[in-house]
């Protein structure tokens, strides 16, 4: 099984960009040999880690990487962010039943979810907003939705309806797009590469250069570059979030995890996570708590994640097939 990710896409030009930081950043520490800088975003609590070859006295080389692969994480999460009503993913939404022009990235990225909506055979769907606003996890002592209503959703929901012609995209009106399956995972590449090129930026002007970046989005991350020292990305425990449960060794490529640790509700003593499967509108049955998966690439592990939380009982099966490392915690 495979979805080939945007990765085509360029940003704007990097040559000017990660010179001046945006801010929306913790204290950057230095722990020999990886500086570290924590920030928010996507709902997210995320980090930047850098090896450096110095003692610690390159602080503001590292600061301008950071900020380059943060600022890149904030500029498409400004973009794809749906509560957020000036965002072009909101626009779009908000023109359904119109044609309107989509730039080349959120082209790219639609072409993506075509094949992730073809692959998962119509349950991975980014057309699935009016569900997703309808199922509040967000909130305390949320309940389930009405039937009613969650069959009102389902009828807004089919990505085969969408039409994409000539760098224009009818949306069929009262359907909504939600992103929230790619736009975290797709951030976490872009910024890894953004950081690659303004690393590269600075290695052209002075002989300071860093070892290896790891990119890390609320547990979706990308590794870049070759460190000393293989990475150990522990696995959190969906029982005790403040435990690790298991842990996976990378030097490269990428990591996505999809579950329903932090995002569910319960109803009459029964737990319903996040993850909604669309052809019935309601959570998927018997998933695991977790699902992990490495990759070449975030947003393609992220697909495959979800893909197995979509498999509910059947998800490791599903995943001994794609012939990737993995874990999942039941």
């Amino acid at each position: 099984m495979r979805a080939d990710p945007p990765s085509q896409i360029t940003s704007q030009s990097l040559a000017t960009k990660f010179i001046t930081p945006s801010g929306h950043c913790g204290k950057l520490t230095f722990d020999k040999p990886y500086y570290r800088i924590t920030f928010s975003a996507m709902a997210s609590q995320c980090e930047c880690l850098i090896e450096s070859t110095s003692d610690g006295d390159d602080s503001a080389e590292i600061t301008c990487l950071a900020m380059a692969a943060i600022d890149e994480v904030k500029r498409i999460e400004s973009k794809y962010n749906r509560f957020d009503v000036n965002s072009q993913l909101s626009i779009i939404n908000a023109q359904a039943g119109k044609w309107q022009q989509i730039d080349e990235e959120t082209i790219a990225l639609m072409d993506f979810a075509a094949q992730c909506y073809q692959l998962s055979q119509g349950r991975f769907d980014v057309t699935a907003g009016s569900l997703m606003a309808l199922w509040k996890f967000e909130l305390d002592g949320t309940s389930i939705p009405n039937a009613s209503d969650i069959g009102n959703a389902i009828n807004r929901v089919g990505f085969d309806r969408i039409q994409i012609c000539d760098g224009r995209l009818l949306l069929p009106q009262e359907m909504m797009l939600d992103f929230g399956g790619l736009a975290k995972e797709y951030a976490a590449d872009r910024a890894a590469l953004v950081l690659l090129a303004a690393q590269a930026e600075q290695t052209s002007t002075a002989p300071w250069q860093s070892k290896a970046c790891l990119i890390n989005l609320g547990g979706d991350l990308v590794v870049t570059g070759t460190p000393t020292q293989p990475w150990q990305v522990g696995i959190e425990d969906p029982s005790a979030l403040n435990r690790t449960a298991d842990k996976i060794t990378i030097s490269s490529g990428a990591i996505a995890t999809s579950g329903h640790s932090r995002r569910f509700i319960e109803d009459k003593g029964e737990r319903f996570g996040h993850i909604i499967d669309p052809t019935t509108g309601m959570p998927v049955l018997h998933a695991p708590l977790s699902v992990t998966v490495c990759g070449p690439q975030c947003i393609s592990a992220g697909m495959l994640a979800t893909m197995a939380m979509l498999q509910g009982k059947d998800a490791e099966q599903f995943l001994s097939e794609q012939g990737l490392v993995y874990k999942v915690i039941r």
